[in-house]
């Protein structure tokens, strides 16, 4: 029951991005869709002295629609591993997450823009491992959840790449009621 409310609160969230994306066609001078991947690591504003971040990775689908002015709407559907440590108890936390974020990019530069926007997450799974000793470790189910962030990024764009860093702040809590913070490194390359 709970996944199929889950589904349905996908399926629409994926049809407003798409209405969204095929409204803006009729004004865009130029559309540009490909794929783009990178890392990612976990950030903490709260005071934490034990939780550290940890490497992650992000894969995903882009459309970009350019206008007369050189402003950009840009939407995704990117598959996101977060994860995180805490030294003192050696528990590693994951979460993976589907996420659909929108957004408008300034041209600041030849090449550059800055972007921003707001991004929808939905939660697939959370999980947290406890290393025992070197042979022995425990593995648990978290709860999870997903809901709205912020995306800001700046990125250089050279032919059909383009080079990125993105920070995303929030799309759900994570343990001890952190919110998902995390900075991102990626590669897009544009297939069309």
């Amino acid at each position: 029951m709970l996944n199929l409310k889950r589904t349905k609160e996908m399926k629409k969230y994926i049809f407003l991005t798409i209405a969204l994306i095929s409204f803006s066609f009729s004004k865009a001078q130029e559309i540009k869709g490909g794929i783009r991947g990178g890392l990612n690591y976990s950030l903490f504003l709260e005071d934490t002295k034990d939780d550290k971040g940890n490497l992650g990775f992000e894969l995903g689908y882009f459309e970009s629609l350019t206008f007369k002015n050189n402003y950009k709407l840009q939407a995704e559907i990117n598959y996101v591993k977060n994860s995180f440590k805490n030294s003192e108890a050696k528990r590693t936390y994951t979460y993976n997450y589907i996420e659909f974020p929108v957004f408008l990019k300034f041209p600041v530069a030849s090449n550059f823009d800055l972007g921003a926007g707001l991004k929808y997450a939905f939660a697939l799974n959370g999980k947290s491992k406890i290393d025992i000793n070197a042979e022995e470790s425990y593995e648990e189910e978290l709860d999870k959840n997903g809901g709205f962030g912020l995306v800001l990024e700046g990125v250089y764009t050279k032919d059909k790449m383009n080079l990125g860093l993105r920070v995303n702040y929030g799309g759900g809590e994570v343990v001890n009621g952190y919110t998902r913070t995390s900075a991102n490194l990626y590669i897009a390359y544009s297939l069309f």
